[in-house]
């Protein structure tokens, strides 16, 4: 497992090449944004640029949201729309 965030700090802030060092080495990517534990976007961590970068790499192992929520869980999941929209488009809409 790749630990959230933290993994940034020890590698000096970026975490980018951090996953690209190791990427043979994780099965799973646990998601949080800094500070604060909260959904991706209600921090500090580019997540968009996060998940093109696995998607560039070709990471296929799994990606968990292991975060606190700010507010209604409705709320706490919008994020996730766009990566929704996107994997619906790219299967075909079956109607």
């Amino acid at each position: 497992m790749f630990s959230r965030p933290e993994a940034a700090d020890f590698k000096g802030g970026d975490l980018a090449p951090t996953i690209e060092a190791y990427l043979d080495r994780i099965p799973h990517i646990p998601i949080s944004d800094k500070p604060g534990r909260h959904e991706p976007g209600s921090g500090e961590i580019n997540y968009p640029f996060r998940f093109g970068h696995f998607d560039r790499l070709g990471y296929r192992g799994r990606i968990g949201c292991e975060y606190w929520l700010a507010g209604r869980t409705e709320e706490g999941l919008g994020w996730v729309k766009p990566y929704l929209l996107q994997i619906f488009l790219e299967l075909g809409n079956p109607t």
